[in-house]
């Protein structure tokens, strides 16, 4: 099986994500997706190479704390939105795979 993790491309999206993940575990834990800004600063791009077009920061995020937050986590705080963190946390991710 061929997967990333999710890039989200609309608010819509976002949402059937986190339904899956409140399905699958009944809360909304911090949850890895596919973005980073790893290889620029503060050029947010998709795993699959495609730029930021859709955003749900969190207010004040992306600020790339202590200079080391390059990979994106949803369901950050009670808004559950998004933030930029640290890329070597352990969190569940969601992984997504095209149909042949």
């Amino acid at each position: 099986m061929h997967a990333n993790l999710a890039s989200v491309r609309s608010l819509r999206e976002y949402r059937v994500i986190q339904r899956v993940i409140y399905r699958a575990t009944h809360r909304y834990p911090l949850t890895w997706l596919g973005g980073s800004d790893a290889q620029k600063e503060h050029h947010w791009f998709w795993i699959d190479g495609t730029p930021f077009r859709f955003t749900y920061w969190c207010r004040g995020e992306p600020n790339n704390a202590r200079h080391n937050e390059h990979c994106l986590h949803m369901n950050n705080t009670g808004y559950r939105c998004m933030n930029d963190i640290y890329c070597h946390y352990r969190y569940p991710f969601v992984c997504v795979w095209k149909r042949r």
